[in-house]
């Protein structure tokens, strides 16, 4: 039979909340550590970023070329 007092509960909940918030915050810091990380769609979107620069400088060539 096991008896607990109200301190020995209002112990326990309170070490629960703790490892809550603890893991949290190791979750945070996870989180700011991996800012160099790219999702797939953000990789795809730097791709097309660079390939439209690219198609974007050679129109600015044929038309200074047209121009001349």
């Amino acid at each position: 039979m096991l008896i607990l007092t109200v301190s020995d509960v209002a112990y326990k909940r309170v070490l629960i909340m703790l490892m809550r918030v603890l893991d949290a915050g190791k979750i945070q810091k996870n989180l700011e550590n991996d800012e160099d990380f790219k999702t797939p769609l953000q990789q795809k979107l730097d791709e097309f970023g660079q390939q439209l620069s690219k198609v974007h400088h050679t129109d600015e060539r044929l038309i200074v070329f047209i121009l001349d």
